[in-house]
């Protein structure tokens, strides 16, 4: 039997601190401020580069491992982040930042924090904080906001049982990104001791940068088909650095006609170069890319080590971009920039090494999509009433 209820009933959201920009450090000894975009867009907390803390503020407002938050701004176009929750990883120490919202208890007996996690991702609920929210440029909700939500919740057991349900596969999700985050790590400081006194050479003579492009918005057959097109907002997103799928796709026909809207094959590597600069990824499917990025195809083995040679030289390439809208890399600053010769004979041992590394990492983000897929599909679906928690239960021992 489901009950509607008012959050607020059940719950209070309380406002964090506004924190003096005089204190704010990227220093990784001190404690770590929460912002809007440690926020995934499904829900969950995302890892970003920190900012923090390095000076007093009042008691009440770091944050426990498990503390349940949500996001009460959002500067993106359509509000992606906007209420969604995220549990409090452990770890290093976290504070209660002032556009974030901390979820305390009122009710226990009627409401299980690892449940609300997940019911704060419904469609219902993402319905009524966009359908509340102020502000046109930057959307902005409220704890009265969240509370004046109108819940239908089961009972305690089955909320319990729904969030373990979950929870196991986010568990599992944040084992294989781990995994995937070491290995880049192990990976890059491989590359190092490699490139250390290694002989350097132009990136061109290396490989030989391709230029994406974009299908015309006006025919709208070009967007019809199954090859991955890659934005620089893919990119930006992907998981553990690594593209396995993109927002949007376009017909082969186009792919194999137009030279620029050639699919890369897997394991090429794309460089965003204009407007967000620099960052790296590697296409763990065969992908299109747009005309903001450059794309190379590497040779044979050597996948990783132009990764991490891209991502070396990632800071200079951002110094020598120019334009006077948006900062962009020309081809011949590209190709003229400096790199190890990874395709010297020396580095055979150690790019075997990041090879066997990248089939790990590969094989943990590409079972995480499947995880994260199945965990989006059940949610409404368990929220809803319309399966059951056994049934639930056989489908995730099915994936993890």
């Amino acid at each position: 039997m489901r009950e509607s209820v008012r959050l607020g009933d059940l719950i209070s959201v309380k406002h964090g601190y506004a924190f003096p920009g005089e204190g704010f450090t990227e220093d990784p000894t001190y404690p770590i401020l929460v912002t809007p975009g440690n926020f995934a867009i499904e829900g969950g907390f995302k890892e970003s580069k920190p900012k923090t803390f390095n000076g007093d503020y009042p008691p009440g407002f770091e944050l426990a491992p498990g503390d349940l938050v949500v996001s009460m701004t959002d500067l993106s176009r359509d509000g992606a982040t906007l209420g969604m929750p995220a549990l409090i990883p452990a770890g290093p120490t976290y504070l209660h930042n002032q556009r974030i919202g901390l979820i305390e208890a009122i009710d226990r007996s009627k409401i299980d924090r690892l449940f609300l996690n997940y019911y704060l991702r419904t469609a219902a609920y993402r319905s009524h904080i966009l359908g509340t929210a102020s502000g046109s440029t930057v959307r902005h909700t409220s704890p009265s906001r969240i509370e004046d939500f109108v819940a239908l919740l089961p009972g305690l057991l089955e909320q319990q049982a729904i969030g373990a349900i979950l929870g196991s596969l986010d568990d599992k999700i944040g084992v294989n990104r781990r995994l995937a985050n070491v290995g880049r790590l192990l990976q890059s400081e491989l590359w190092h001791r490699a490139a250390t006194g290694s002989r350097q050479v132009s990136l061109g003579s290396l490989v030989r940068p391709h230029l994406g492009g974009t299908p015309s918005r006006s025919d709208s057959n070009l967007w019809a088909g199954d090859v991955p097109w890659a934005s620089v907002r893919d990119m930006s997103a992907a998981d553990g650095g690594v593209l396995l799928a993109t927002a949007e796709t376009i017909s082969s026909a186009v792919s194999q006609s137009v030279g620029r809207l050639a699919a890369l094959p897997e394991r090429s590597v794309a460089l965003t170069a204009r407007g967000t600069v620099g960052k790296v990824v590697t296409l763990g499917v065969a992908s299109a890319i747009n005309q903001s990025a450059y794309g190379f195809i590497p040779p044979a083995g050597r996948g990783v080590a132009l990764r991490c040679a891209l991502e070396s030289i990632s800071d200079e390439l951002k110094a020598r971009a120019h334009g006077s809208v948006f900062s962009t890399i020309t081809m011949s600053t590209l190709e003229s920039v400096r790199v190890p010769a990874i395709n010297e004979t020396d580095w055979d041992g150690v790019c075997e090494s990041l090879e066997l590394i990248e089939d790990r990492r590969l094989s943990a983000l590409r079972e995480t999509r499947v995880l994260a897929r199945t965990r989006d599909e059940l949610l409404p679906l368990l929220m809803s009433g319309r399966i059951r928690v056994k049934d639930a239960e056989a489908r995730v021992s099915e994936v993890v």
